[in-house]
């Protein structure tokens, strides 16, 4: 009896805890809905907020754009106007150029008439002269010619008999005196009956050498030292290869090739350099296909360049290459480096003499694996630049005597090496300039440009303060605006990027920017825009498939009036997951139904694009049966998919229009701006290959041969005869800029400037910067245009010379 109320218990507390249970998990489903309820209340919420946070940002936006349009007018006004006066000021003076033009011409036109006049008259007499000694001459010749028929073939007659008959006789007297080896052996056979058969093979041993020492003969059987020690170094023997090789050939050839090893270690000695230079190991970083990898390399530095300098500076005088104003004239030296390949090398050239930039002026004074950037400089060639800070006199010697000159030191090199000895961070910074703290940026949404910026003043001097650590402490007025580098950089980005992009202007036949940059910016566009519609297309038609296969699950459920829901059904009547045979599976998220509660999947409540998926989360949150009461049946949902199909079908025939259009227009843009494909860019590529200003495999960039070429005037003018008259109305200006930019070019010499050409190179400037501004009002002003027309003037007033110390340094650097 115990044992049954005991059973009784069990199943009534079993009972109430399944009961438990289930009010549990009503419980747990109702807190859930009401925390979804609470979330989506605080989801539209935010939305609303962050609607109205982003009206009012766009408030704020277009009154600072608004303000900075005012600003920005303001300096556009200030700008024109001082256009205008300088405009007024270059037509003014350019008036009364032509004014005395005019006036010479004038005088020189009597003279010319006359003297044309004298010419013409002279030209008839000569054609007349001319007329007569061709006849004369013709006449002459044919005679001459008769002659000479007759006289050649009577001797060659007479010369086959005799040289026949020589030969013939030459062939009976020496019959096998016709080769080497027979010669060689009838001298071998007649030594042997003077000397003897004993140690016969001795004797010639000895004859081989005697006649090798003996100078009158050019048989050798030893290398002198110096070519000695060259073979050594070129192939790098060690000394105990050397003292080996040297014993394996004298045992087998009986004699020895090299010289002996004590000479070529004093010449090694002599020419090693180690009293010059010191030479380290350090290890550096370098790519090695994805992968960094650390290698040793060698770092070279100067060890004493008062020594070193003044040992070249007596040779030079010894020479008599070395040139001095006066006795208290400075020696002059350029401090210079480049990258060229891995290496950055330093270099002193001397200026006291007529071509500075030949090998015999230069000096290596440092060398290291790596960027000419300031961290590297300053980690490798301290202790050099250290020993030119100090260098302040010089000591060497003249015909015997010593002498002391001052030095006079001048930084030289390209912009990024500049910058970084003097502490400058490079042209990226809000200061591009390394000379002034002029602001101004040259890149991007707001860079300065040529027709709004005064890119000819000069800002003020930069502060200890405002500049790192200075690696050479030279003054600013010391450091040369390296000339080739300003003008290949204004030759690329202002004359030859220009022509480029007129020429792809012309051949696309749309609208296209006038600027090389924007061009491109314009074809990145269009690829970005294939990608987007591509990308667009691609997902319609795989939403048009996805529909098709729907529709035709559909029309087999209703022919058969069943509905298959075999497999992972979800809560939906009609389930396309469970009855697609697995073709949905990639489609088959869930989401829970804000109306009925219930889990469905996203393809069964038809969102088949994404734009339907985003459409369904964030705005509905409903299942279809939900949303369509109406259509709650197979051919309702049919119908609904169908109506969707259109629209489908129409955006997959818009988008794939607007993507065929696209890709044609990238396709068109991309062969004349990477391959060359336009006839009119076809024409210019052949005039610049035609003048040799081509762009080859093995050029890095233009060079300088090539821009003094492109900037003659008969090149200027083949140049402009590529592109029509009527192409652009900025092809007049764009000449006069050539024309100056290239007496600018050539002002760039080894001589020094007189104040009155100076101040010519001045007005130089000034039509350079005034025809600017009137061909490419729009184009950014890069340093290297602020550098020529703000600092080119102010240094000239000071060091006289331009091209005398460049960094036009040679690749054939000479060890002391």
């Amino acid at each position: 009896m115990l044992e049954l109320t005991e059973i009784t218990e069990m199943g009534r507390r079993k009972q109430q805890d399944q009961a438990r249970k289930a009010c549990a998990s009503l419980g747990h489903q109702s807190i859930e809905n009401r925390h979804e309820k609470i979330k989506r209340e605080l989801r539209e919420k935010l939305v609303s907020k962050i609607a109205e946070l982003e009206e009012e940002r766009v408030v704020k936006e277009a009154m600072m754009k608004e303000m900075e349009d005012l600003k920005l007018e303001n300096v556009r006004l200030d700008s024109e106007l001082k256009e205008k006066a300088e405009a007024v000021h270059f037509l003014n003076e350019e008036v009364s150029w032509l004014r005395r033009k005019l006036s010479e011409i004038e005088k020189s036109t009597d003279f010319v008439t006359s003297q044309v006049s004298v010419l013409r008259r002279e030209n008839v007499e000569l054609k007349e002269d001319k007329e007569h000694m061709q006849q004369e001459l013709e006449s002459r010749e044919k005679s001459q010619m008769n002659t000479i028929k007759a006289v050649v073939e009577t001797e060659s007659k007479v010369l086959g008999l005799v040289h026949r008959k020589q030969y013939e006789e030459l062939e009976k007297k020496l019959p096998n005196w016709r080769t080497i080896n027979f010669r060689c052996k009838k001298a071998l056979d007649s030594l042997k009956k003077t000397v003897g058969e004993e140690n016969f093979d001795d004797f010639l041993t000895d004859l081989c050498h005697f006649i090798a020492r003996d100078p009158q003969y050019s048989f050798k059987l030893c290398l002198s030292a110096i070519d000695s020690f060259f073979a050594t170094v070129k192939w790098n023997f060690s000394d105990g290869f050397l003292r080996d090789f040297k014993a394996f050939l004298t045992k087998k050839l009986k004699f020895d090739l090299f010289a002996s090893r004590p000479k070529i270690d004093a010449l090694r000695k002599e020419h090693s350099g180690s009293d010059t230079y010191r030479i380290s190991v350090s290890s550096v970083l370098k790519k090695l296909g994805s992968r960094d990898v650390e290698t040793e390399s060698a770092v070279i530095e100067v060890s004493d360049l008062s020594k070193l300098l003044s040992r070249r500076l007596e040779r030079l005088h010894e020479d008599g290459l070395l040139h001095f104003d006066d006795v208290d004239s400075p020696v002059i030296i350029g401090v210079g480096g480049d990258k060229g390949g891995e290496h950055t090398k330093l270099v002193v050239v001397i200026g006291n003499v007529e071509h500075p930039n030949n090998p015999h002026g230069i000096l290596l004074i440092g060398m290291y694996e790596g960027h000419d950037d300031y961290k590297n400089l300053q980690k490798y060639m301290s202790a050099v630049f250290e020993q030119v800070n100090s260098l302040e006199k010089i000591q060497y010697k003249e015909n015997g005597q010593t002498v002391e000159r001052d030095v006079l030191k001048i930084i030289i090199g390209d912009c990024k090496y500049l910058s970084a000895v003097i502490g400058h961070g490079g042209q990226s910074l809000s200061t591009p300039c390394f000379l002034c703290k002029l602001t101004w940026s040259y890149r991007g949404a707001r860079a300065a440009r040529v027709g709004n910026f005064d890119f000819s003043k000069i800002g003020a001097p930069y502060q200890s303060t405002d500049l790192k650590p200075p690696l050479l402490h030279i003054h600013s007025s010391a450091i040369s605006p390296p000339p080739l580098h300003i003008t290949l950089g204004l030759v690329q980005t202002y004359i030859l990027d220009w022509f480029f992009a007129l020429s792809n202007k012309l051949d696309f036949g749309e609208e296209l920017p006038d600027d090389l940059k924007k061009q491109k910016k314009v074809l990145k566009n269009l690829q970005d825009q294939e990608e987007y519609y591509g990308s667009r297309y691609r997902r319609f038609q795989k939403a048009r498939e996805t529909i098709e296969a729907m529709i035709q699950i559909l029309d087999n459920s209703i022919t058969s009036g069943t509905f298959n829901t075999k497999g992972s059904a979800c809560d939906s009547k009609f389930c396309f997951i469970a009855s697609s045979k697995k073709q949905f599976s990639s489609n088959s998220e869930m989401f829970r139904c804000e109306g009925c509660d219930s889990c469905v999947h996203e393809l069964c409540s038809l969102a088949v694009t994404p734009e339907d998926v985003e459409k369904l989360k964030n705005q509905s949150g409903r299942c279809f049966e939900c949303r369509k009461k109406s259509a709650d049946s197979l051919e309702g949902r049919k119908q609904y998919i169908l109506k969707s199909k259109k629209i489908v079908d129409k955006q997959v025939e818009s988008d794939e229009d607007v993507l065929s259009d696209v890709t044609s227009e990238r396709e068109k843009l991309e062969e004349i701006l990477n391959k060359s494909s336009g006839p009119t860019r076809r024409r210019l590529e052949d005039v610049l290959r035609s003048i040799r200003c081509d762009f080859r495999a093995f050029y890095q960039q233009l060079t300088g041969n090539q821009a003094r070429k492109l900037l003659r005037p008969e090149n200027i003018e083949k140049l402009l005869q590529v592109f029509p008259e009527d192409s652009s109305d900025k092809l007049v200006h764009m000449k006069e800029v050539m024309l100056t930019l290239g007496e600018l070019m050539s002002s760039a010499n080894n001589e020094m400037k007189r104040d009155d050409e100076i101040e010519e190179i001045r007005s130089l400037l000034t039509r350079f910067e005034h025809f600017l501004r009137l061909a490419q009002p729009d184009s950014t002003v890069t340093p290297k245009l602020h550098l020529l027309c703000a600092h080119l003037v102010p240094y000239l007033e000071l060091q006289r010379s331009w091209g005398h110390l460049t960094e036009k340094l040679r690749k054939q650097f000479q060890l002391e």
